[in-house]
């Protein structure tokens, strides 16, 4: 699918402050708050596209365009882990610190999330949805984060639709399986060359994907090799935080995110499964978000990006890996519980009720969970300057 708040406000402050080209030690030492607001706006993109309201004007160009969401949260992951990685490469225990840290971020609520569908689904209705399921294809599947291929070759989703997102949480968690060794391994000039070729190559294998496979959209879109543009981009910013002037910054990710935005609307027709989306659109939009990111950490604590740390922002980006987890079934649980009500029927409401819980309930799994565990990896794990839990909320 965050960032540690253990570093002084003080120090903070003073890396702020630092100019321009200090931005790459920026961003290795320091927590950049404003990322954490990214972050909550990519979990809000993608709740207004599984639940938001059409009936507001001009809403449904919102709800259609929110899975970039998603992309949002991979550009924050390639850079944010990338930056860990680079860092503790030459460590003792590099390998043990990092999966160490991976496994208690991500693995207990993701499991406990898991568990409670797939008992819910055996209990309900003497095991029917769970029947279901099997019918679809086997569990096993989502047990080993491997959703995401199951969904890619079968060409469909499974009518449980609380399995359906987990899909990018797989993507991630085999990027953090094979990107740890390349960064390890390969020298930064050589590591560079390797993620500018996946700039390349994703598009390309989106395209030939498409013309082999066209009417399966899941191929392209919930593989890891077809959306490591992304993680990619993220990851070269990291890497390489290449320093533009303010306005020209500016101008090329407002005038950018602009002319993708148009793009996907009349060349994409508004789907995230149009063939010109597949190969052009997963890795215009990330690029976009390449440049917020850049903005961020050269130009950061400025009226242009001190929105992002208005608390209510900070505190969905934080906890925002349990609410992606947690959206989905929650979703379906008031679904069953209400359904039939005026109260759900309106789509306002609806959304409205879906958001307040989930957030609740993600508010209770930080506090008894999730904050615990991050306490114990400072114990079993210490060696690493920052903690990150990465862009998507895994």
């Amino acid at each position: 699918m965050s960032e540690s708040h253990g570093m002084s406000k003080a120090s903070g402050i003073a890396l702020r402050n630092a100019r321009p080209d200090t931005a790459q030690h920026r961003s290795v030492l320091a927590h950049i708050p404003e990322l954490d607001g990214l972050r909550a706006i990519a979990v809000i993109l993608v709740m207004i596209n599984h639940y938001g309201p059409v009936a507001l004007p001009f809403a449904w160009r919102i709800k259609a365009i929110g899975w970039v969401g998603v992309d949002l949260f991979f550009v924050l992951s390639g850079f944010l882990i990338t930056r860990i990685l680079l860092e503790t490469r030459t460590h003792s225990h590099y390998y043990r610190d990092f999966y160490v840290r991976r496994t208690l971020r991500i693995f207990p609520l993701y499991y406990c999330v898991l568990l409670g569908l797939f008992a819910s689904m055996l209990l309900w209705n003497h095991g029917e949805r769970y029947h279901d399921l099997t019918e679809w294809g086997s569990p096993l599947w989502s047990w080993m984060y491997l959703g995401n291929v199951q969904m890619a070759v079968l060409g469909n989703t499974p009518h449980i639709f609380a399995l359906i997102p987990l899909w990018s949480l797989h993507v991630e968690e085999q990027y953090y399986l094979v990107f740890p060794i390349l960064v390890r391994m390969l020298q930064r000039q050589t590591l560079l060359k390797v993620l500018v070729g996946m700039l390349v190559l994703s598009p390309l294998l989106r395209q030939l994907l498409s013309w082999w496979a066209p009417d399966n959209p899941y191929i392209s879109y919930m593989l890891l090799p077809c959306r490591f543009d992304a993680l990619a981009i993220g990851a070269l910013i990291a890497l390489r935080p290449v320093h533009l002037g303010r306005r020209l910054l500016g101008a090329l990710t407002i005038g950018g995110g602009i002319l993708v935005y148009f793009l996907f609307a009349t060349v994409g027709h508004n789907l995230w499964s149009d063939p010109f989306t597949r190969v052009w659109v997963y890795s215009l939009f990330p690029a976009v978000f390449g440049g917020v990111v850049l903005w961020i950490l050269h130009y950061g604590s400025s009226w242009q990006t001190n929105w992002l740390n208005v608390a209510p922002l900070q505190f969905i980006g934080k906890t925002s890996y349990a609410i992606y987890l947690l959206q989905a079934p929650m979703a379906g649980a008031l679904g069953t519980l209400l359904a039939g009500t005026a109260l759900w029927s309106n789509d306002v409401c609806r959304f409205a009720l879906i958001c307040a819980t989930t957030i609740g309930l993600a508010a209770l799994s930080w506090r008894v969970l999730e904050r615990p565990l991050l306490q114990l990896k400072e114990r079993l794990a210490p060696h690493e300057r920052v903690e990150t839990m990465g862009g998507h909320p895994a």
